[in-house]
């Protein structure tokens, strides 16, 4: 018999294990011991005759926005609608926290939240990517989180709003960001937008998070100009998608900060 519970700290080394296919494949984001307990709150299980079969978390970012996690199900329990009772409980518990406005989940199984009536995002405001890195003989997955709202996209106000209402909120409280890319056009080097982009990031960024300044359109600026970005942005990288030029750099930083690989770990592992 299926039965939801809330967790216990004697459920992580059962809660890890359950994912661990999910982890190597990228499907679910890889969540240390000490970061499930320290969010040991968030998470319901499903469990069958006290055996974890599934479970989900539900994480508070503020009082107007709340989030469903790694929602997993055991590969032998699916179609029993465990998924879903786990992501009903968690909306109940929404409600009874007071949650003022909004349940958001990151997926890539839009269509079975949307049977749960969960409303797609405009991807005009926020675009999710998956890819993975193959380096040195091995395969290393990233999930990319493209946010076009700010900056030159052309987007309503009222969609601006929006994403200052909930957004902002995500990516300040989203614990697994580890490298926020701030892409400026380099033909407007000191725009107000993106300085207040910066300056906003520079208030909550962790210890553990990096924040890097991409120049696009390099092409588009003479050798003074060029000197010019350099100097005031000497940390920055520029690329130039008409010459191709750059992008390999923007890689090396991203392998770099999220899986601390680099020439000189090449090296050693080819020694």
């Amino acid at each position: 018999m299926i039965e939801l519970v809330k967790a216990k700290l004697s459920d992580i080394p059962a809660m890890q294990a359950l994912v661990v296919s999910e982890v190597k494949e990228g499907i679910i984001l890889n969540r240390s011991e000490d970061e499930v307990a320290t969010n040991i709150r968030s998470y319901v299980l499903a469990k069958n005759d006290g055996v974890l079969v599934g479970y989900t978390a539900l994480h508070i970012h503020s009082k107007r926005l709340a989030e469903i996690r790694s929602l997993i199900v055991d590969k032998n329990y699916r179609s029993q609608k465990i998924g879903q009772k786990m992501v009903e409980f968690t909306l109940r518990e929404a409600k009874e926290l007071e949650v003022e406005e909004d349940v958001l989940v990151l997926t890539y199984l839009p269509a079975f939240f949307e049977k749960l009536n969960f409303k797609e995002i405009n991807k005009e405001l926020i675009n999710f990517f998956e890819t993975r890195y193959l380096y040195n003989e091995e395969s290393y997955p990233v999930r990319f989180v493209d946010l076009p709202g700010f900056g030159y996209a052309k987007v309503s106000k009222s969609l601006k709003e929006v994403w200052q209402k909930n957004l902002v909120e995500f990516i300040k409280h989203r614990v697994s960001i580890r490298f926020f890319i701030h892409l400026r056009d380099a033909r407007h080097p000191h725009a107000k937008i993106d300085d207040d982009v910066e300056e906003y990031i520079s208030e909550f960024i962790r210890p553990d998070q990096r924040y890097l300044t991409v120049f696009t359109k390099i092409d588009k600026l003479n050798q003074k100009e060029r000197a010019k970005l350099k100097r005031d942005f000497p940390d920055s990288i520029t690329v130039s998608n008409l010459k191709k030029n750059g992008h390999d750099r923007v890689h090396i930083e991203i392998l770099k900060t999220i899986f601390d690989i680099n020439n000189e770990t090449k090296k050693q592992n080819e020694a």
